[in-house]
């Protein structure tokens, strides 16, 4: 098996409009990868790991290198990460709890849904949502 684990999670947001432009908005891509580590290029790399692509794009943009999950587990991060909030506070503490149905997360806006409140489309793919909500 190569040594390179699998990319696990994908998701971009972007604005597919002009009219973002026009108004002073940024068009934004946002891409989250579980379990990439620090292996592509412009973080020093991976012998095994050739990532021209990524380089090119991260040297374009903004890239965060000093990164921290808020939990050992992907969905209590996750949940975080999409809705601005700690597991202390929404109570997603655990690998198996399906935060989608947390009565917690009800009135609160995911970060794509906060993007198209205000303007933006957004699309997204991968398994950051795992059932492909996007509310």
């Amino acid at each position: 098996m190569h040594p390179l684990k699998p990319v696990i999670g994908l998701c971009l947001l972007f604005s597919l409009s002009g009219i973002h432009a026009a108004l002073g908005q940024p068009n934004v891509l946002f891409i989250s990868i579980d379990d990439l580590n620090d292996w592509v290029g412009v973080l020093g790399g991976h012998p095994q790991a050739k990532t021209p692509n990524i380089d090119r794009l991260a040297e374009r943009g903004m890239l965060f290198t000093n990164a921290h999950a808020v939990s050992t587990s992907c969905i209590p991060s996750r949940a975080a990460l999409l809705f601005g909030v700690s597991p202390a506070t929404s109570g997603i503490y655990h690998q198996w709890t399906d935060w989608r149905r947390a009565e917690y997360f009800n009135d609160l806006p995911s970060l794509p849904r906060h993007f198209r409140d205000n303007g933006y489309r957004t699309a997204g793919g991968g398994k950051i949502f795992h059932a492909g909500s996007y509310s």
